[in-house]
């Protein structure tokens, strides 16, 4: 699904957000404001939280991804491997 549209100039947008463990009610407000006025995004995920569930409840307007943290220390995990399993634990459907 392509979050990317043209607006009345004819120029490509596409709308992607980080969640970058922000906490649900941040979440929750950006999504409300994107389905009250009809926009698709995608968001990169970092973690589980209910608001990331409500998420994948509008297919029709949220694409979901992954945002792995490959950085020392990373609590992801402590590899490239186990970052990304982690990661795609979280969103296994995932397509960004």
């Amino acid at each position: 699904m392509s979050m990317i549209k043209k607006n009345e100039n004819n120029k490509e947008i596409a709308i992607t957000l980080d969640v970058d463990w922000a906490p649900d009610f941040v979440i929750e407000d950006v999504a409300e404001l994107l389905i009250n006025s009809s926009v698709r995004a995608t968001w990169f995920v970092t973690h589980a939280s209910s608001a990331i569930d409500d998420l994948r409840k509008r297919p029709d307007l949220f694409e979901l991804g992954i945002h792995p943290n490959f950085l020392p220390g990373s609590t992801q995990g402590a590899d490239v491997d186990s970052v990304l399993n982690h990661c795609m634990s979280l969103v296994p459907d995932a397509v960004s």
